[in-house]
């Protein structure tokens, strides 16, 4: 536990007091700096999270995912209502935080990815797997009937 609270110690994130006790030194809620040092941390624990979501769907969570083709305009207002709704739900939860004792509040973690989607980076489609990557009329002596001399 000191190890991790050294590390945030040294990220400017806290200052260490006595024993485990630590002070915060940033407003809360914490903004993440999508491009600091914490990045891999962040993008790691968002995927374990879909993962997990995913396998949890109907009982403990909800994911949502489609493709759809829209104008550039329509993606923006859907766009803007995500983070219409992501402003209120930040709004609700400080009110719980600050309405609510602490043994009557649970963490929920909220991800929202939307753009156009680059399929071929998220999905890549390459040789099957079945397939050795070598026809047999390319390669004269296989054509034949031949098979390669083991190596």
């Amino acid at each position: 536990m000191f190890l991790y609270l050294r590390d945030l110690e040294q990220l400017g994130l806290i200052a260490l007091g006595r024993g485990l006790s630590a002070k915060l030194l940033v407003e809360t809620p914490i903004q993440w700096n999508f491009e600091g040092p914490l990045r891999p941390l962040f993008e790691m624990t968002n995927k374990n999270f879909i993962g997990w979501a995913i396998t949890h769907i109907e009982k403990e969570a909800t994911f949502v995912s489609f493709s759809r083709r829209t104008r550039p305009e329509t993606a923006e207002m859907v766009r803007r209502e995500a983070e219409e709704l992501a402003d209120r739900a930040r709004l609700l939860a400080h009110h719980d935080q600050h309405t609510t004792p602490e043994d009557g509040l649970i963490g929920y973690k909220w991800t929202f990815a939307f753009g156009a989607t680059p399929f071929e980076a998220i999905m890549p489609i390459g040789p099957h797997p079945r397939d050795a990557g070598a026809r047999m009329e390319d390669q004269p002596s296989l054509a034949k009937g031949r098979r390669p001399l083991p190596a």
